[in-house]
């Protein structure tokens, strides 16, 4: 299969959105808005800044901490 940038953008867009929908069902908020945030830029074809890219990375590290620490029990 060979991807174009639409295809790109559209597989992006649609990341965006399962992960803000899995981080709102498990009631990681941080993570649902950065996720959020993501999938509104790239719906209105804006690249992501730094900053946001930045509070995505944070809020994973922190869900997956929070994710690791229930695990152990």
């Amino acid at each position: 299969m060979q991807l174009n940038a639409g295809s790109k953008l559209a597989d992006a867009q649609f990341l965006a959105h399962s992960l803000k929908g899995a981080a709102a069902n498990l009631g990681m908020n941080r993570l649902r808005k950065a996720a959020d945030a993501g999938e509104r830029a790239l719906r209105a074809k804006t690249a992501l800044n730094t900053d946001l890219i930045s509070e995505l990375q944070a809020a994973s590290r922190e869900a997956i901490a929070a994710a690791e620490k229930l695990a152990a029990g």
